[in-house]
């Protein structure tokens, strides 16, 4: 709408008419491209995540190898993986700190109120490009695995027993809603330990650190799994890769790292 288009010769009430409706429709087409281009993201997303199943196996049925160590070769491939996504790491970073920064001053008794504000308004600020930038993560992650020849249950694992168990890393949420799922503590956590137990079984265990975490994870689903220390095999082979599993961390990156795109019904997608 052009400065003459405007003019106050047509009228207040003419104005607010003609300008606002276009506003309107501008805001609307901006929505409706960033909400075709999130889907198209979504949807390369789980194509390729249904590709890596059908190479490599249902993520959920990861076996870990017999003396349950991880390879030297696949622990090479897992850090390849995780090198190929750190220069996503700041953006995503970024993105969760200005809502994670709006919750700390909601949960304080006598908040700055103005300062809430402006974090608010930063916070929204960035919800247009939210699924545009945790689409093209997952993306870019899925892309990663099938290259590295590596499967989401492998990377799983690795994930977990090195970031969280070795490393302590402390996961940040994406968003802490009371009614959104917890990526980690509702299928991440739960699934790994079901890969102890496959271990346990497989390798005929009945003492030991895998039976007793296993135990544990049994009495509380939801705790890091070996989050009270790793098995001597695991341990080991871990030890060679503590710096490069340092060097490659992304704390705020970790639902993302461990999410998977699935369809919602007959339109759209989700993540869990």
């Amino acid at each position: 709408m052009t400065g003459e288009a405007c003019s106050t010769r047509w009228g207040w009430f003419r104005i607010v008419i003609v300008c606002g409706a276009t506003t309107v429709a501008l805001a609307l087409l901006a929505a409706g491209i960033v909400t075709l281009l999130t889907f198209r993201g979504y949807e390369r997303a789980l194509a390729v995540r249904e590709e890596l199943d059908r190479r490599f196996g249902n993520h959920e049925n990861y076996r870990v190898p017999g003396d349950g160590a991880i390879p030297a070769d696949r622990l090479a491939r897992f850090l390849a993986v995780r090198r190929s996504l750190l220069p996503r790491c700041p953006e995503v970073t970024e993105v969760t700190r200005s809502f994670a920064r709006v919750d700390a001053m909601a949960e304080q008794d006598r908040p700055d109120v103005p300062e809430l504000f402006r974090r608010v308004g930063e916070a929204a600020r960035r919800v247009p490009t939210i699924g545009l930038v945790f689409g093209a993560y997952v993306t870019d992650r899925n892309r990663a695995l099938l290259e590295a020849g590596t499967g989401l249950g492998e990377y799983t694992w690795i994930y977990v027993v090195g970031y969280f168990a070795l490393l302590r890393q402390e996961p940040v949420r994406l968003f802490r809603e009371p009614d959104r799922a917890d990526v980690l503590r509702d299928r991440v956590y739960p699934e790994v330990a079901r890969v102890i137990a496959r271990h346990v079984a497989d390798a005929g265990l009945t003492s030991g650190p895998w039976v007793d975490e296993w135990a544990r994870l049994r009495a509380e689903p939801t705790r890091v799994p070996f989050s009270d220390g790793l098995p001597p095999e695991l341990a080991t082979s871990l030890a060679p890769a503590h710096a490069a599993l340092e060097n490659t961390a992304c704390p705020a990156a970790a639902e993302l790292d461990l999410t998977l795109t699935v369809r919602r019904g007959s339109f759209g997608y989700d993540h869990k």
